[in-house]
Parts: structure tokens; C-alpha cells; sequence
């Protein structure tokens, strides 16, 4: 071979290493993305489960002997979800965007129902409006 012909051999597997490389380090960024959402909700679910047990002894109390005073999370907030879904929502199956809608739109619905919540003080809501509410969230 010839100084060009090696050079050539030499510029072709310097590009194919190139290209191999940033594929898997594009494949391993998506796994590892993926994996920071899944924890993410899993502990969301963790911090769901505790607050529907906390809003269900809440509502529960709420208004017996004279005990109008209810206690309210914190909204959830989802930082990983919602900085990095976009760039790896095509690596879901079809299944797991559909939970991930319905879990965020339940996400939504607590906040909603949370700020209603914090705001019923000054709505003048009746009892059943803020125990329904509660049982609600």
C-alpha cells in the first residue's frame, strides 16, 4: 500500500470510530434520561400514595367535633419530566407516552385541586365542597 492508500484507510476508520462513538454515546444519554424519568415517578408515586393517606385521614376529620382545619401538601413538582421528556418521548412505546399522559394529567388535577384548596379560605366553600375536594386529591 501506498502512503495515500493508508491515509485514506486511516481517514475512513477515524470516521467510522467517530460515527460508532457518538451513537452509543447518543443511545447511552437516551438510557440514562430514560432511567432519571422512571425514578422520578417512581418516587412521585411513593409521594402520591403518602398524600392521598394524609388527604383521606384529613378529609375524614375535617368538621367533627369542630375540627375545621384541613392539612394540605405541597404541589408535586416533576423537574426531570419536564426538562428531558422531549428529547426521549419518541424512545417510548406508545403505552408507556399514554400512562405518562394520564399520570402527568393527575399530576395537573392534585395541583388544581391543591391551589383550590389554599384559595377555599377566601371562596367562603361550604363543608362538603372542601371535604369533596379533599377526598378528591
Amino acid at each position: 500500500m501506498d502512503r495515500l492508500q493508508v491515509a485514506i484507510v486511516a481517514l475512513l476508520t477515524g470516521w467510522v470510530l467517530s460515527q460508532l462513538t457518538e451513537l452509543l454515546k447518543s443511545k447511552w444519554r437516551v438510557n440514562k434520561l430514560k432511567k432519571a424519568i422512571e425514578l422520578e415517578l417512581e418516587d412521585i408515586e411513593k409521594l402520591l400514595s403518602e398524600r392521598v393517606d394524609s388527604a383521606k385521614k384529613t378529609s375524614l376529620n375535617y368538621g367533627h367535633n369542630d375540627n375545621f382545619i384541613y392539612s394540605v401538601a405541597v404541589p408535586i413538582s416533576t423537574p426531570v419530566l419536564d426538562a428531558f421528556y422531549s428529547e426521549v418521548a419518541d424512545k417510548f412505546t406508545e403505552a408507556q407516552r399514554y400512562n405518562l399522559r394520564v399520570f402527568r394529567d393527575q399530576l395537573n388535577s392534585y395541583k388544581s385541586n391543591l391551589e383550590w384548596l389554599e384559595k377555599c379560605k377566601t371562596l367562603e366553600a361550604t363543608q362538603n365542597e372542601i371535604v369533596f375536594k379533599l377526598f378528591e386529591t
